[in-house]
């Protein structure tokens, strides 16, 4: 298992290990069962969130709408994997849910990676970071920046720049 050089965390249920190419190695499959954040007991009892985090390969606008009642009670900050075809949903979703998207990108490659992987491919992580829109932006930049410092730098042209909001959406 993992003997191919991959990247297995871009593992889909609709796709299985194929999202970023066609996947030679070994595969086996086994049902699931899915569930709303909002009928999960343990999400249910929550008294506050902070950060939502949200990396479900294209199921990602699936996962906000199952997460809407906790979403609306906590109003958590929402880190959200942005994939090309799935944007306008993604974006739609966080309207319904009154919440302001800012764009974060970061290169995928992180040389402190777990297993000590080399540097193969290219590319970057595209993700939206999401506030509700009524908590003020002075709130806004504190939880950025608290963000931040766990966040890894992004390298480019390996000079370390470190990661920042790019763009207001």
């Amino acid at each position: 298992m993992y003997d191919e050089e991959w990247n297995y965390g871009s593992f889909s249920l609709n796709k299985g290990f194929s999202t970023e190419g066609e996947f030679s190695g070994v595969t086996s499959t086994y049902p699931v069962n899915v569930i709303p954040l909002d009928q999960c007991g343990n999400v249910q009892r929550l008294n506050s969130l902070a950060l939502l985090k949200v990396d479900a390969e294209g199921f990602d606008a699936q996962v906000l709408r199952g997460a809407r009642q906790t979403i609306t009670r906590l109003l958590p900050a929402i880190f959200i994997e942005r994939q090309a075809h799935t944007q306008d949903e993604i974006l739609s979703v966080l309207d319904e849910l009154q919440y302001q998207a800012f764009w974060f990108v970061s290169e995928r490659f992180q040389p402190d990676n777990f297993n000590h992987t080399a540097r193969f491919g290219q590319g970057i992580d595209v993700n939206f970071l999401c506030f509700p829109h009524e908590i003020a932006p002075q709130q806004n930049v504190a939880a950025i920046e608290h963000l931040i410092d766990y966040l890894p730098p992004f390298h480019a042209d390996d000079t370390e720049i470190p990661l920042v909001i790019k763009a207001k959406l």
